[in-house]
Protein backbone atom coordinates (compact mmCIF):
# COMPACT_ATOMS: atom_id res chain seq x y z
CA UNK A 1 0.00 0.00 0.00
CA UNK A 2 2.47 2.56 -0.79
CA UNK A 3 1.63 6.24 -1.24
CA UNK A 4 2.16 8.32 -4.02
CA UNK A 5 1.58 11.82 -5.66
CA UNK A 6 -0.32 12.19 -8.61
CA UNK A 7 2.36 14.40 -11.01
CA UNK A 8 4.77 13.07 -12.95
CA UNK A 9 6.37 9.47 -11.92
CA UNK A 10 8.67 7.13 -12.82
CA UNK A 11 8.67 3.19 -11.68
CA UNK A 12 11.63 0.35 -12.32
CA UNK A 13 11.57 -2.98 -11.87
CA UNK A 14 13.46 -6.11 -12.58
CA UNK A 15 11.09 -8.60 -13.63
CA UNK A 16 11.21 -12.10 -14.42
CA UNK A 17 7.94 -13.61 -15.74
CA UNK A 18 7.16 -17.24 -15.87
CA UNK A 19 3.78 -16.75 -18.21
CA UNK A 20 3.36 -13.89 -20.37
CA UNK A 21 -0.85 -15.35 -20.76
CA UNK A 22 -2.84 -12.58 -19.93
CA UNK A 23 -2.35 -9.45 -18.40
CA UNK A 24 0.18 -9.97 -15.55
CA UNK A 25 1.07 -6.48 -13.34
CA UNK A 26 4.43 -5.72 -12.23
CA UNK A 27 3.01 -2.93 -10.48
CA UNK A 28 -0.55 -0.88 -10.40
CA UNK A 29 -1.87 1.88 -8.67
CA UNK A 30 -4.92 4.14 -9.06
CA UNK A 31 -8.18 3.32 -7.51
CA UNK A 32 -10.77 2.98 -10.12
CA UNK A 33 -11.78 1.88 -13.49
CA UNK A 34 -10.80 5.41 -15.45
CA UNK A 35 -8.06 6.05 -12.58
CA UNK A 36 -5.85 3.37 -12.09
CA UNK A 37 -2.76 2.34 -14.28
CA UNK A 38 0.64 0.56 -13.97
CA UNK A 39 3.38 -1.59 -15.48
CA UNK A 40 2.17 -4.92 -16.86
CA UNK A 41 2.36 -7.61 -19.87
CA UNK A 42 -0.67 -7.25 -21.95
CA UNK A 43 -2.50 -10.42 -23.38
CA UNK A 44 -0.20 -10.25 -26.15
CA UNK A 45 3.24 -10.97 -24.03
CA UNK A 46 3.89 -6.54 -24.78
CA UNK A 47 5.02 -4.73 -21.90
CA UNK A 48 2.61 -2.12 -21.38
CA UNK A 49 1.37 1.11 -18.92
CA UNK A 50 -2.23 1.78 -19.40
CA UNK A 51 -5.71 3.49 -17.98
CA UNK A 52 -7.53 0.66 -16.65
CA UNK A 53 -9.82 -0.93 -18.86
CA UNK A 54 -9.59 2.61 -21.32
CA UNK A 55 -6.79 2.98 -23.03
CA UNK A 56 -3.10 0.60 -23.22
CA UNK A 57 -0.17 1.61 -24.53
CA UNK A 58 2.20 -0.82 -25.40
CA UNK A 59 6.09 -1.29 -26.24
CA UNK A 60 7.36 -2.55 -29.52
CA UNK A 61 8.84 -5.28 -26.93
CA UNK A 62 7.80 -8.91 -25.82
CA UNK A 63 8.29 -9.85 -22.46
CA UNK A 64 11.11 -13.23 -22.56
CA UNK A 65 9.97 -16.02 -20.60
CA UNK A 66 12.25 -16.91 -17.60
CA UNK A 67 14.77 -13.63 -18.81
CA UNK A 68 15.31 -11.19 -16.21
CA UNK A 69 14.43 -7.76 -18.14
CA UNK A 70 14.99 -3.72 -16.53
CA UNK A 71 11.24 -2.49 -17.20
CA UNK A 72 10.72 1.22 -16.59
CA UNK A 73 8.16 3.57 -17.32
CA UNK A 74 7.60 7.14 -17.10
CA UNK A 75 4.07 9.28 -16.99
CA UNK A 76 4.42 12.84 -17.20
CA UNK A 77 2.77 16.38 -18.48
CA UNK A 78 4.77 15.66 -21.84
CA UNK A 79 3.45 11.62 -22.18
CA UNK A 80 4.66 8.27 -21.71
CA UNK A 81 7.70 6.08 -22.14
CA UNK A 82 8.53 2.48 -21.61
CA UNK A 83 12.20 1.26 -21.75
CA UNK A 84 13.01 -2.12 -21.85
CA UNK A 85 16.92 -2.70 -20.42
CA UNK A 86 17.80 1.05 -20.40
CA UNK A 87 16.89 1.58 -23.73
CA UNK A 88 13.63 3.48 -24.78
CA UNK A 89 10.88 1.58 -27.18
CA UNK A 90 8.14 3.49 -26.85
CA UNK A 91 6.47 6.82 -26.27
CA UNK A 92 3.82 8.92 -27.08
CA UNK A 93 2.03 12.40 -25.83
CA UNK A 94 -0.61 10.54 -24.15
CA UNK A 95 -1.20 11.16 -20.29
CA UNK A 96 -2.30 9.32 -17.60
CA UNK A 97 -3.65 10.81 -14.67
CA UNK A 98 -4.19 8.88 -11.87
CA UNK A 99 -5.86 9.42 -8.17
CA UNK A 100 -4.09 8.68 -5.34
CA UNK A 101 -4.49 6.05 -3.83
CA UNK A 102 -2.33 2.46 -2.72
CA UNK A 103 0.23 1.23 -5.51
CA UNK A 104 0.21 -2.71 -5.16
CA UNK A 105 3.16 -4.93 -6.75
CA UNK A 106 2.07 -8.15 -8.26
CA UNK A 107 -1.24 -7.43 -8.95
CA UNK A 108 -4.16 -4.88 -10.21
CA UNK A 109 -5.78 -2.35 -7.79
CA UNK A 110 -8.65 -4.63 -7.99
CA UNK A 111 -6.89 -7.80 -6.71
CA UNK A 112 -6.37 -9.33 -10.36
CA UNK A 113 -3.81 -9.72 -12.87
CA UNK A 114 -1.37 -11.66 -10.58
CA UNK A 115 1.77 -11.64 -11.83
CA UNK A 116 3.71 -14.34 -12.48
CA UNK A 117 7.38 -15.03 -11.51
CA UNK A 118 10.31 -12.68 -9.74
CA UNK A 119 9.90 -9.23 -9.18
CA UNK A 120 13.32 -7.78 -7.33
CA UNK A 121 14.30 -3.63 -6.93
CA UNK A 122 11.47 -1.91 -7.64
CA UNK A 123 11.77 2.13 -7.47
CA UNK A 124 9.27 4.45 -7.24
CA UNK A 125 10.10 8.04 -8.44
CA UNK A 126 7.41 10.99 -7.95
CA UNK A 127 9.68 13.03 -11.18
CA UNK A 128 10.23 12.04 -14.50
CA UNK A 129 13.81 10.01 -15.16
CA UNK A 130 15.34 11.30 -17.71
CA UNK A 131 16.88 8.87 -20.13
CA UNK A 132 20.40 8.74 -18.98
CA UNK A 133 19.34 8.57 -15.12
CA UNK A 134 16.68 5.28 -16.65
CA UNK A 135 20.32 3.96 -18.56
CA UNK A 136 22.36 4.61 -15.44
CA UNK A 137 20.11 2.64 -13.41
CA UNK A 138 20.09 0.08 -15.68
CA UNK A 139 23.79 -0.28 -15.67
CA UNK A 140 24.46 -0.08 -11.98
CA UNK A 141 22.30 -3.63 -11.77
CA UNK A 142 22.54 -5.32 -14.73
CA UNK A 143 25.23 -7.75 -13.71
CA UNK A 144 23.14 -8.88 -10.38
CA UNK A 145 20.82 -10.22 -13.31
CA UNK A 146 22.97 -11.55 -15.67
CA UNK A 147 22.87 -8.94 -18.14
Amino acid sequence: ALQYGTGPRTVTAWVYPTSTSGWKQVIGWGSGTDTASGLAIDPSGRWATFRHNIAGYYSNTNAAVNTWSHVTITHSSSGLEIYINGVLDYSNGQTINVTQSSAYIGASFDNREYWQGRIAQVLFYNKKLSADEIKQNYNATKRRYGM
